[in-house]
């Protein structure tokens, strides 16, 4: 089927989710690949993922996740390596062929950058090749960072015009606030696409 017959989904798996005691979730991995195996005819399929810092940590030996900047881009640097190499690993022995895709927030205000990345990503798909998608945390500055993951999968959503963005997460649902820090967060049954509050949730937009 050709890719503007295909409906596209961006699935965004956070660390809490893809890190079971130190390690990958190998469940989740090959679960993932078997599902984007079975649908792979009718939809194109773009992974964001979290993950890198966390193991890049554990294989260095930090007690606790670093503060500073030269030591989360070690740690990212470091972890990186590991977390495509198990995502290749999962998804070839299910058949199907990824591509690492490293990202910075630089692509939000810069036009020819926005629009290279929307034609890279557009080609891996036409070529039946699944993004898989991290921000580039060893260039990112402080004020040049997207902050979380989940901001990220909402613009790569608008990149590929996905019909679909799914977030894989260790909460019951979407909240208000994270429920890890504010104790008043409450979760949020329903939710317009175009709304407001949505914005206000994903305060991120793209000019382009």
């Amino acid at each position: 089927m050709n890719i503007k017959n295909k409906k596209t989904i961006v699935i965004k798996i956070g660390t809490t989710s893809l890190i079971d005691e130190g390690k990958l979730s190998q469940p989740l991995l090959h679960s993932l690949a078997e599902k984007i195996k079975q649908h792979q005819n009718t939809h194109n399929f773009v992974i964001v993922t979290s993950g890198a810092v966390s193991l890049g940590g554990m294989e260095l030996n930090y007690k606790t996740r670093p503060k500073s900047m030269k030591k989360l881009q070690v740690a990212s640097a470091v972890g990186q390596i590991q977390l495509i190499n198990e995502y290749k690993k999962v998804f070839n022995e299910n058949d199907l062929q990824i591509a690492q895709v490293l990202i910075t927030k630089n692509l939000i205000d810069d036009r020819e950058q926005f629009v290279n990345t929307t034609q890279a990503l557009n080609e891996l798909l036409a070529q039946n090749i699944i993004p898989v998608i991290n921000e580039n945390d060893v260039v990112a500055t402080e004020e040049l960072k997207f902050g979380d993951n989940d901001r990220l999968s909402a613009i790569v959503s608008i990149i590929v015009n996905a019909s679909k963005l799914i977030l894989v997460t260790n909460k019951q649902g979407l909240y208000n606030f994270n429920p890890d820090k504010n104790s008043d967060a409450k979760m949020i049954e329903f939710i317009q696409f175009n709304s407001s509050q949505l914005n206000d949730l994903i305060p991120i937009s793209t000019r382009w």
